[in-house]
């Protein structure tokens, strides 16, 4: 059994509607999804935190600032020490791939 379970994000029941998987507290895979979790969040969507999450940049001509990113990042989960990083290629001049990745400091 985990000392301090947290429930795994995105949020599922387990095999055959058993209890939602766990990580423990503190685990990189915490950390992660805590990670996930404010990067799936556009600022204002919470009610609580209005400020919790990312801009929306939906329609934003690249390259995007990534500064907003890492500073949520950081903001948030400041047991995480994020690296990210952009990239667009040739064949998908319209997207823009943002890559997250993190170490415990």
């Amino acid at each position: 059994m985990l000392e301090q379970p947290h429930i795994d994000s995105p949020f599922r029941f387990g095999p055959q509607g058993e209890s939602p998987p766990t990580n423990d507290q503190d685990s990189p895979q915490e950390i992660e999804d805590a990670v996930e979790n404010i990067l799936r969040y556009k600022i204002g969507f919470r009610e609580d935190l209005p400020e919790f999450g990312i801009p929306d940049f939906s329609f934003k001509q690249a390259p995007i600032s990534l500064g907003p990113i890492v500073d949520a990042i950081l903001k948030y989960e400041p047991r995480a020490a994020s690296l990210v990083t952009s990239d667009t290629t040739r064949l998908e001049e319209m997207i823009e791939n943002i890559r997250t990745e993190f170490e415990r400091p």
